[in-house]
This record gives C-alpha cells, structure tokens and sequence, in this order.
C-alpha cells in the first residue's frame, strides 16, 4: 500500500521542487553563502558544513531533516540510480549556465521509501584527465525537505571553470 500511495511521487517532488514557493525563494538572497573554492552555494545558517573526500571535493550540507551530500571531481557520481530503484524522474536543466540532469527516484524499503533528488552537471570544466563534474544528492523520509534540497542545489555556482 505504502507504494501506491507514493507512486508518482518523484515526479510530484520534481515538479514542487522546479517551482519552489515564494516562502524559500524570498529566503534564498538572506541564506549565508558557503564558499567551497571550487564552487558555492547559499543554505540556510543552520545547517553545516562536513568535509570529505580523497580523490575530490566531497562532503555534505547537513540538516536535522535531510542531507545533501556534493562531490566535484573527475569521478563525480553520473546519478545512476541504484539498484532497485523506482518511480525514477529525469529533468534537463542548467545550472550557473551548464547543462545539468536532475534526477529523482525512491528507494526500495519496508514502509515509507525513502525520496531521492540528485543534480548532475556532466562538464563543469575540462581538464588533462577528462571533464571535472558535480554531483549533490539529497534522500530523506520527507519529500518535503527535497524542495529546501533543490532551492540550495538551484544557488550554486562554479568558481573559474576556464582552468584545466
């Protein structure tokens, strides 16, 4: 039951999300900009910032309700969904001038699935070793809280993207 009650739900959150209310629009100029070097972003003050990755820029912007995990690098995830998943949404869009993919889809689960959104942006810049890319990819319980996730994903922008 819990699927068909979701069913569709993806698409719902894509659409929500691609329209985002004026209540977080408004907001968007009052979040603090988190500078990351390579790109940045607005988020609302409380959420933080964790660190990571080896090979990359990685890490994640963390709140109580979802998080948005971000890697920039040769290796950035393409968002293929994961094995099992369903009810997958594919969106074309731009990002700071860049072609991007929003990808949305559900997880497999007892219960409740969780609700995934991702953004891909396959070239940010070329370098020696092939092109750099994004991925930010944000699953919670709360389709809710994946609107919040796009309008922070929707504010980035990449620093110098002529340098290789």
């Amino acid at each position: 039951m819990a699927r068909r009650l979701t069913r569709g739900l993806s698409a719902v959150v894509l659409a929500l999300a691609g329209t985002v209310g004026c209540s977080v629009a408004e907001t968007r100029a009052d979040w603090p900009l988190r500078d990351f070097q390579s790109f940045t972003l607005r988020a609302p003050a409380d959420w933080i910032v964790i660190a990571g990755g080896i090979d990359s820029q990685a890490g994640r912007l963390q709140s109580p309700g979802v998080a948005i995990s971000y890697d920039f690098g040769l290796y950035s995830d393409p968002l293929k969904p994961p094995s099992g998943a369903w009810d997958l949404q594919v969106q074309a869009g731009t990002i700071d001038g860049l072609p991007a993919r929003w990808v949305g889809y559900k997880l497999p689960a007892e219960g409740t699935p969780p609700v995934c959104l991702g953004l891909h942006v396959p070239q940010v810049r070329p370098s020696s070793m092939g092109p750099i890319r994004f991925t930010a990819k944000a699953c919670t319980l709360d389709p809710a809280q994946l609107v919040l996730a796009r309008a922070i994903m929707a504010t980035l922008h990449f620093a110098d993207r002529s340098k290789p």
